[in-house]
């Protein structure tokens, strides 16, 4: 087992592996968006989706590819920017804390 790892270590020093996971780089972008933290989420939909009526779940479809959110991760930020009235939801939020996949989102 140590000699694959070996091989798949990113660095070595003096011939002997590090057995590190390589950090993200700007020449690997899929690491760099899988490691962007769930607070960023909430300007990326606003931003990627400004100006658009959109329902949830095509927000969810168009966006989560290569990407580590959840859609749970993005109905709590819709929930959020619901509550701070930065977004609307038609027909808004019924039960609390719930944000349905065919609610209609209305991004300014």
């Amino acid at each position: 087992m140590k000699e694959i790892m070996a091989k798949e270590s990113s660095s070595s020093e003096k011939g002997v592996p590090a057995f590190e996971y390589s950090p993200a780089t700007k020449y690997q972008p899929l690491l760099f968006e899988l490691s962007r933290p769930l607070d960023d989420l909430e300007n990326i939909l606003l931003n990627n989706f400004a100006g658009q009526k959109i329902k949830m779940i095509d927000i969810y479809n168009q966006h989560y590819v290569d990407k580590p959110y959840f859609k749970k991760n993005y109905k709590d930020i819709l929930i959020k920017l619901e509550a701070e009235r930065q977004i609307t939801a038609n027909p808004s939020k019924g039960r609390k804390n719930s944000f349905g996949n065919t609610v209609e989102v209305i991004f300014p």
